[in-house]
Order: structure tokens, then C-alpha cells, then sequence
């Protein structure tokens, strides 16, 4: 009979990551290196954007069919497939998408 595989404890777990990052900090935040530094923060603004994007498609897509779904008895009105925002929203995030995708083979 094997025994239980050990568990590690959160508190060590967080240790090693506060261990690796304090590690990995002067590679992604060197002294007396702006771009570098800028690069670190638009990334991680970007990061941001998309974990808010992530978010907020569900609460759109759930716009888009209400304001498909008005009208009477379910028909759909002029006024619901003329929704300005929810085509401007599409649109931008598949622009948005487009323009932040990594491209294959360039690294600069």
C-alpha cells in the first residue's frame, strides 16, 4: 500500500512564488531601462483589458439577444435590430482582438 501523497501547505506554496517572482523582478524591471519599463506596463494594461473583456462579452452577448427578443410577442422591431451600441461593441472588440493577437514569427 502507497502512502497519501504529501500536501504542501499554502503558506509554503506562496513562499516559493514570492521566492521566484523577487527572482524574475530585476529581469522585468532592470534599472536605468525606460523602455523596458513601459513595455512591462503596457502589457500588463493590456492583461487588464482583456480579463475586463473577458468579463463583460457574457453581460453583452446577454444584451444583444434582450434587445433582439423586444417587441411584441417576441417579434423583432426596427428599433431592436437598429441597437447602435451593440454594433459598435462587436465591432470594437473584434478590432481590438485583431490588433492585439501576436503575430507569428516576429519578436522584437
Amino acid at each position: 500500500m502507497t502512502p497519501p501523497p504529501k500536501e504542501t501547505s499554502t503558506r509554503q506554496s506562496a513562499a516559493d512564488a514570492w521566492r521566484t517572482i523577487r527572482t524574475l523582478l530585476p529581469y522585468l524591471w532592470p534599472k536605468g531601462s525606460a523602455e523596458l519599463k513601459a513595455r512591462v506596463v503596457t502589457a500588463l494594461l493590456f492583461l487588464l483589458a482583456a480579463k475586463l473583456c473577458n468579463v463583460y462579452v457574457p453581460m453583452l452577448y446577454k444584451r444583444a439577444v434582450d434587445s433582439l427578443s423586444q417587441g411584441a410577442g417576441g417579434h423583432v422591431t426596427a428599433a431592436a435590430t437598429a441597437d447602435w451600441r451593440v454594433e459598435v461593441s462587436f465591432g470594437g472588440g473584434f478590432m481590438a482582438e485583431k490588433v492585439m493577437r501576436p503575430r507569428g514569427g516576429r519578436h522584437s
